[in-house]
């Protein structure tokens, strides 16, 4: 058994903020029309098994690595390369979710806004309507080991040799026969190949990637003769998160907005449950991330305390659950019923059967939108889920005071009275 321990790195890097692309009606057009010989697209994935939320984070790095491609290469300032890539847009997928379930970003986001700060982006399926989906290069990325002295130096170098043992399932494989590499590619690895495969350690911004991929991409279309490239960055959450302390991040993360239809969805749910925004929504994220942070959440007896509390010092009563709770967790099914709250409060939950035709990572984008809406949000410590409502509701909502607050491991009330007075420290937003 191989235990892969994967260490997310934070570094502060002073960067010169990238001035956004001028936005472009491009959805006057299709996108299968955008699909012309010209153009280079750039794709990218993130490590498999990793939620939704996570790889709306990893959005955020490709489009600084597709924002320092569009700059003109100072060795190559005649040539007019920049002005063409398209960002394609990797299916999510959940181990999650129903076997075999894939959303493409238009399910969920609005394309229209991401082209805020994006030129021109394309789901994956409009990059599978070609007469031949094949990939040019593949860069395969992997966290550059420390030095001597156990720290890291910022860069990037080619590997001699590619190893794929730190991805299980995600690697690739040489068809001698057909002399193209193979891989999963998102699901569709009957479909899709590449014509080469490139391994780089890395440790910095994604944008460090942009001087090679410039490179690559000039060289391809000068030995090929046409102007079309395509490329994919393999395990694009290897390159550094953006500081929250930058515009740039707020500025893409801006962008990411949800579509109408799903907005409209939970505006009717809060609606038909509460009429108003008064009601705390408190996000208790369960199933496997019980068996990895326990000792960073409360047991629910504690957290029924802790609910009860902020009700009390806000004067509410409704509560929204939002969780990722299964079936056969009867802890959690317990916690649900109505004996444990009293006759002065009403709990409430989404009953996806009532979403008929949605998908999972629509509902999971709906109980978000509702999160954000409420008067008070209490979430789960180290989940990305309520990291993005924080978010959401730092962007979006016009309270007066910071209203978000994470669940405690350790609570009494007797001792702790009003455990949450002080709201949960969030990055705010950088305008």
């Amino acid at each position: 058994v191989v235990v892969v321990v994967f260490v997310f790195l934070t570094f502060v890097i002073d960067v010169a903020l990238l001035t956004p692309t001028t936005t472009t009606s491009s959805h006057q057009r299709t996108h299968s029309q955008s699909l012309l010989q010209d153009k280079r697209y750039l794709l990218y994935s993130v490590n498999p098994g990793e939620g939704f939320n996570l790889a709306r984070d990893v959005y955020i790095r490709a489009v600084v690595l597709y924002k320092a491609l569009q700059q003109p290469r100072q060795q190559n300032i005649n040539d007019d390369s920049h002005t063409r890539w398209v960002l394609v847009l990797p299916p999510f997928t959940n181990p999650h979710w129903p076997r075999g379930e894939i959303l493409q970003w238009n399910d969920v986001f609005d394309l229209e806004a991401l082209e805020l700060e994006v030129h021109e982006v394309m789901n994956f399926e409009d990059f599978m309507r070609r007469k031949k989906p094949q990939i040019d290069t593949v860069l395969h990325l992997s966290l550059k080991l420390p030095d001597k002295k156990g720290g890291w130096e910022m860069g990037m170098s080619q590997e001699h040799a590619c190893s794929f043992s730190s991805y299980p399932g995600a690697g690739f494989v040489k068809d001698e026969k057909e002399q193209v590499w193979k891989g999963s590619f998102w699901g569709y690895g009957d479909l899709v190949s590449a014509k080469s495969v490139k391994c780089y350690s890395m440790v910095g911004l994604a944008d460090l990637l942009a001087p090679t991929i410039d490179s690559l991409s000039t060289a391809a279309v000068k030995e090929s003769s046409k102007d079309s490239f395509t490329l994919m960055v393999a395990h694009l959450q290897v390159a550094s998160a953006v500081s929250p302390m930058k515009k740039l991040y707020w500025d893409i993360r801006k962008s990411m907005r949800f579509l109408p239809k799903l907005e409209e969805r939970a505006f009717d749910i809060i609606q038909s449950m509460f009429q108003d925004s008064h009601f705390i929504a408190v996000h208790l994220r369960r199933s496997d991330f019980l068996n990895v942070h326990r000792n960073k959440i409360p047991p629910l007896s504690h957290t029924i305390m802790q609910i009860k509390d902020l009700l009390d010092l806000y004067s509410l009563y409704n509560v929204y659950i939002a969780s990722d709770a299964r079936q056969d967790d009867s802890e959690f099914w317990n916690f649900m019923k109505a004996s444990n709250w009293g006759n002065d409060i009403q709990v409430h939950r989404i009953q996806r059967e009532n979403l008929n035709g949605m998908k999972s990572g629509q509902v999971a984008a709906i109980e978000q939108i509702v999160c954000t809406r409420a008067r008070v949000f209490l979430g789960t410590p180290s989940s990305t889920f309520t990291t993005r409502i924080q978010e959401e509701r730092d962007l979006h909502t016009n309270h007066k005071e910071d209203t978000s607050h994470l669940l405690l491991q350790h609570f009494n009330l007797e001792h702790t009275p009003h455990f949450n007075t002080k709201p949960t420290a969030t990055w705010k937003v950088v305008k």
